[in-house]
């Protein structure tokens, strides 16, 4: 029946009395002067009492003889502002009416602590009457020892009537209705601003409690015969609303807060409304329409509040167009709280009746609560055995709810009484069953959970709607927008019939539905259930399950079927290829592997239907835009993939094992294991700074981890097991702690291995992860048999900067988990110091590359070099070119120098190293050239010996053949220049490729060859290269500057030294005669150079300031001997400058090898090639003054030679 026929039956069934003519109207005003007894005798509209307080005392005077006739059949008409200043108890009305003014009602203000009180009586109405301010105080019912403050007092009445009041501003409660019942009717009233705004709660103050509210309808009764009837009770309330009412009662740090306690009777509880029914209350209604609850404010259901509690039963609350919206419920109830609290027994529950409650075109918007921020409900239900009602569940009708905020449950939040089996046949226990939920044509949308709702904004609550132990029925209902979990079933079922959609919720488990033990899906006939771009942070994108009891790995047959599978149809043992019914799952999201739909523990109890791997996989289900790689459905792990190698490292050393996890399906999953270490000896231990729980993400720990050792090589046996998931576990024996790695050694103090400190130059340093090491680019490392870490330097061009150390300068390189075969070398090398060309590759002439040479046509090349050096010598013998003595002198030397410098590709360019290799005769165009199959590097270094042996000989023939045919074009040249010039230029390339050959290196406590470190120092692949290198050291390199330095003498012993007397004389001319041996003094310099070379690794930290410290010497010898005589002093100063350049140049070179700053380095570097350009400059002015005066003596017809420019 609708709400309006149903107020108008009510108000024609009850007050038609009230509509028929009085027995006495009573008329107050205040433009009246006085009160006067006749105006309360003979009362007409022109005569009218001036105060209601007037009329009022009359009628509480139950002596008074006119103010007994009053108590019945009266009507006092109020017109304008009264003031109240007394509290009159009104006792023993009989169809007694207030009414303010049709047209503007009345206003009354209330003195402070004054109010209306009207007590046992029957149909009682107010009308059109606006009470400001008002709050006499009354004693609780239920506890004798507290009073509270109320505006209006009725208590014991049957019949209430209130239409178009206004209750505001009131001290306390606004309306207080105690044991009133009959035919209560409410119809456009208004409870605005009766609020205590204290922060911590109400309190007690000398018995006084300061609360407040806009409504109390309260049975205090629990005796089964009272006074007044507690039941067939009606309360109706139309068009009324509920602002900015209420108050806190239970004190914010309280952590057992009360609720309806027989201490405290309901304060705190329903900001806008609170109705209750106690002791045996059965057969009432309560029904609101076109009500609306705002801004109300109290510890349990901020807008309205409903109590069933002790044996009430059989009672209905119909809510229909009402809106309730920006309530904040404390505790519970945002908009509004539902709390059945029965106490039946087991044979009370089979024959009675339940309490119902139905909701229709409702709306809550904006409401706040710890729990359920729209609607919560708690308690239990009954059920009538022979007559079960069909509407005995809560309904939810064509209701919304819309950005409500709450911890848990954000806009419905059921509990439900658990059923105590053991204490069911019990005498005089309370007991109860599961109340029954549904929603039909309901929306919820945005609605959030709010972790600071609590108050501490430590909880992490879920739920948009939140079912605890209550089955709940689902027809045609949306959810969108919510974030939290829009569904949580904890040990409760849905049923899905109609049209249900999820679209674009979130939530941390479950994007859309979140499964607690035995939830269920139950799908209806004909039903469909999607799930559509939902979002779970971390695992379920549409539906997270967790089943009850023990988390057992499942079985492959049905040995532990202790429970339903998650997903069921309404008919029972139906297969699911004849459901009528269609789940839909698209594009929900979920992290990596964790259930881009479904999330569940285990799938073993949907066997029933099937395979466990095609599990919600059946007809009825349909998953949309599936991805590779990311599967639909996830389940906890059932097995565990890793091998021990993946878990051995040093000790101390971060290691990211490879661990799989495998779930039912056997998709790849993430999840927690803990791990656990064990070792006879108790050796190995799981470091300090990492947790024993890993969590496997991407076959991967998501955080490294690290054993610590108290020696090196121990076995040890590791088990990995699940936490949290299904029980599994796997253990790993025989698990070894291995060396370190290079660059570290071990320490029994830290139980780990640690950077290495003391270490041969080129180790820079080590990294804090135990693997990292930075070498200097340009060195080799190894670690020895002993195990122990050594840095050498590598042959140019034979190493590879694999990788450069990022944020220091250019010259780091990195090295990470260093071994024995860790790459070092440069392209197709390998080897002892990267010394050997792989298989099938060939080390060629101009570049120490390894190549690919397919045949021996290089050789022909040969033939070219040969035709070159053939022109050179005829050069050098035409042009009469000297480099010996002069100004060229010390410009070979500096080349020479140069070339002869480590490191020199960081500071010379492309050309500069060109100028000097064609001083040295080597001729290195920077290109390679193939010249046979398998060239290894002694054998690069013999060929070189060409080059000074072929012009040397070169030379003697073509000075036999001019002295035979003394007519040739070279004939009267002379040959002492060009001898002395390719015998130092000779000289420069045979000491260098001699001692290349001899040069050794200690690796491992073994000699090798430095240039190819595969063969041994004079083993049995060396010794072919090595004797001519030894016979030429001994009679060539060594003899050559002695014989140069004392000619006089070797000439005197040796006869046919005789014939080179004009070219000592030639060489020695410049000098003084006391320093005729300065002329091999740069020859000597040389062979101090090169020696210093050779033993580099013995002081390798130190080597460059060495090098720097005897060009200095050098230098200071040359200036403070002045060997040239007195015709030759430019020579003097020319040398002079261009050892102080070699100075300059190698204090630059020593600069660069100190710093790391880039820019600092980079600005030496530049300034190294400037300074070894000055040496190639001034040789080209040479040659230009050379070439002109060449050219003005052919003009002239003159022939002859001409000294250098200086």
């Amino acid at each position: 029946m609708d709400i309006k026929c149903i107020l108008l039956l009510t108000f024609f069934m009850n007050f038609n009395n009230l509509c028929s003519t009085f027995n006495q109207n009573i008329y107050i005003s205040n433009s009246t002067d006085y009160d006067k007894p006749d105006c309360v005798k003979n009362p007409s509209v022109n005569n009218t009492c001036k105060t209601l307080d007037y009329v009022l005392g009359i009628v509480s005077n139950a002596s008074d003889q006119v103010g007994y006739k009053l108590r019945n059949s009266t009507k006092i008409h109020v017109e304008g502002d009264q003031y109240l200043q007394e509290n009159y108890n009104l006792t023993g009305l009989n169809n007694f009416v207030v009414s303010g003014d049709a047209a503007e009602g009345a206003v009354i203000k209330c003195k402070s602590n004054r109010g209306l009180i009207i007590l046992s009586s029957r149909n009682i109405a107010i009308e059109r009457m606006n009470f400001l301010n008002c709050g006499s105080i009354q004693r609780a019912q239920n506890n004798e020892n507290i009073s509270f403050h109320a505006g209006l007092f009725f208590s014991n009445i049957t019949n209430v009537n209130v239409s178009g009041c206004n209750i505001i501003n009131s001290t306390g409660i606004g309306m207080a209705l105690l044991n009133v019942g009959g035919h209560v009717m409410f119809t456009h009233t208004h409870f605005t601003g009766n609020i205590n705004n204290s922060r911590s709660g109400s309190k007690v103050h000398s018995g006084l409690v300061q609360v407040a509210g806009g409504l109390i309808i309260e049975y205090t009764y629990n005796e089964t015969e009272n006074v007044q009837s507690s039941s067939d009770n009606t309360y109706i309330f139309y068009n009324c609303t509920f602002i900015h009412n209420g108050c806190t009662w239970n004190v914010k740090h309280e952590l057992e807060p009360t609720e309806a306690d027989k201490n405290h009777v309901i304060f705190g509880c329903g900001g806008g409304m609170a109705v209750t029914f106690k002791g045996t209350a059965h057969s009432n209604s309560v029904r609101l329409e076109y009500c609306t609850f705002a801004n109300n404010l109290a510890d349990w259901g901020g807008g309205y509040y409903i109590l069933f509690e002790n044996k009430s039963y059989n009672n209905i609350v119909q809510l229909k167009n009402v809106t309730a919206r920006s309530n904040h419920g404390v505790l519970s109830g945002g908009g509004g709280r539902f709390l059945f609290n029965p106490c039946f027994n087991y044979t009370d529950i089979l024959k009675l009746s339940p309490n119902y409650f139905q909701q229709e075109n409702c709306s809550y918007l904006n409401n706040v609560a710890s729990w359920g921020g729209g609607v919560s409900v708690f308690g239990s239900s009954v059920y009538h055995e022979e007559k079960p009602r069909p509407d005995k569940s809560l309904l939810f009708f064509n209701s919304q709810w819309v950005n409500n905020q709450a911890v848990v449950g954000s806009a419905l939040g059921f509990v439900s009484n658990a059923i105590d089996l053991q204490q069911w046949f019990l005498p005089n226990i309370c007991n109860g069953l599961p109340y029954t939920v549904e929603l039909q044509n309901c929306t919820f949308k945005e609605n959030k959970i709010c972790s600071s709702c609590a108050g501490t904004g430590t909880v992490v609550g879920t739920g948009t709607v939140y079912v605890d132990e209550a089955p709940i029925i689902m027809k045609n209902v949306h959810f969108t927008l919510n974030n939290g979990t829009p569904l949580v079933l904890d040990l409760s079922n849905v049923y899905i019939l109609g049209d249900v959609m999820f679209y674009n919720n979130s939530g941390i488990e479950g994007g859309a539905v979140a499964l607690f033990g035995r939830s269920k899906i139950i799908l209806g006939r004909n039903s469909s259930l999607n799930f559509i771009s939902n979002n779970a942070s971390l695992r379920g994108g549409a539906i997270h399950a967790y089943s009850q009891g023990p988390n057992l790995k499942a079985f492959p047959v049905h040995l532990l079927y202790r429970s339903t599978c998650f997903f069921s149809y309404i008919v029972p043992n139906t297969p699911p290829q004849r459901w009528s019914a269609q789940v839909t799952f698209q594009n929900n999201r979920a992290p990596h592997r964790s259930g881009k739909s479904i999330y569940c523990d285990t799938l073993q109890f949907c066997r029933v239907y099937g395979k466990i791997t095609e599990a919600l996989e059946w007809e009825p289900f349909n998953y949309v835009n599936k991805i590779d790689g990311e599967p639909e459905i996830v389940t906890d792990p059932v097995e565990i993939i890793t091998s021990k190698q993946d878990w051995e490292g040093f000790p101390g050393q971060l290691i990211s094992p490879n661990v799989i996890l495998l779930d039912e399906k056997k998709n790849r999953t993430n999840g927690l294991l803990k791990m656990s270490v064990t070792d006879p000896d108790n050796q190995v231990n799981i470091s300090k700074q990492v947790s024993e729980y890993i969590y496997i993400s991407d076959e991967k720990s998501s955080v490294p981890i690290s054993f610590v050792s108290k020696k090196l090589k121990v076995d040890f046996k590791l088990t990995l097991s699940s936490v949290y998931t299904q029980v599994i576990k796997t253990i790993l024996d025989n698990i070894t702690t291995s060396l370190c790695y290079g660059g570290y050694v071990f320490t029994k103090k830290e139980e780990k291995c640690v950077c290495q400190t003391e270490m041969a130059y080129g180790y820079i340093r080590c990294g804090q992860d135990g693997k990292t090491i930075y070498l200097k680019e340009g060195y080799w490392a190894t670690i020895g048999n002993d195990n122990q870490f050594s840095v050498y330097p590598c042959p140019l061009g034979y190493c590879n900067c694999t990788e450069k150390a990022n944020g220091t300068t250019s010259n780091e390189c990195k090295f990470t988990k260093f071994i024995r075969n860790t790459s070092q070398c440069a392209e197709n090398r390998h080897g002892r110091l990267c010394g050997s060309c792989d298989e099938g590759y060939s080390l060629v002439v101009g570049l120490n590359e390894c190549r690919k040479c397919d045949n021996d046509t290089g050789l022909l090349w040969l033939l070219l070099i040969v035709a070159g050096l053939t022109l050179i010598v005829l050069a050098i013998i035409y042009f009469e070119i000297e480099f010996f003595s002069g100004p060229l002198n010390s410009w070979l030397y500096t080349y020479h120098i140069i070339h002869l410098l480590p490191f020199k590709s960081d500071y010379l360019d492309p050309f500069i190293v060109f100028v000097t290799s064609l001083t040295n005769g080597t001729f290195d165009l920077s290109t390679g050239r193939c010249v046979w199959r398998g060239m290894d590097a002694l054998q690069k270094l013999s060929l070189r010996y060409l080059m000074p042996f072929y012009c040397i000989l070169l030379l003697y023939l073509i000075n036999k053949l001019l002295r035979n045919f003394p007519n040739l074009p070279l004939a009267n040249h002379t040959f002492h220049h060009a001898f002395v010039t390719i015998a130092i230029i000779s000289y420069a390339s045979l000491i260098e490729t001699t001692v290349t050959i001899l040069q050794p290196v200690n690796v491992d406590g073994h000699w090798y060859v430095f240039q190819q470190a595969s063969v041994e120092y004079f083993g049995n692949d060396h010794l072919p290269y090595a004797i001519p290198a030894l016979f030429i050291l001994l009679f060539v390199v060594i003899p050559f500057p002695f014989i140069i330095a004392f000619s006089s003498y070797f000439i005197r012993r040796f006869q046919r030294l005789r014939n080179f007397i004009p070219l000592f004389e030639a060489i020695q001319s410049p000098y003084r005669l006391n320093r005729r041996w300065f002329a091999s003094y740069y020859i000597f310099c040389r062979l101090i150079f090169i020696t210093l070379l050779i033993f580099r690794n013995n002081y390798e930290y130190s080597l460059f300031p060495f090098i720097e410290a005897v060009c200095v010497i050098i230098l200071l010898i040359f200036v403070l001997l002045r060997p040239y005589n007195d015709e030759n002093y430019v020579y003097f100063n020319v040398d002079a400058c261009f050892l102080s350049l070699l100075c300059l140049i190698i204090c630059v070179v020593n600069a660069m090898e100190a710093v790391e700053g880039r820019v600092i380095v980079r600005f030496y570097e530049v300034l190294a090639r400037i300074f070894t350009y000055i040496p190639f400059v001034y040789s080209l002015v040479l040659f230009a003054r050379y070439l002109y005066r060449r050219v003005e003596a052919y003009k002239q017809g003159r022939a002859g030679r001409y000294e250098p420019l200086m």
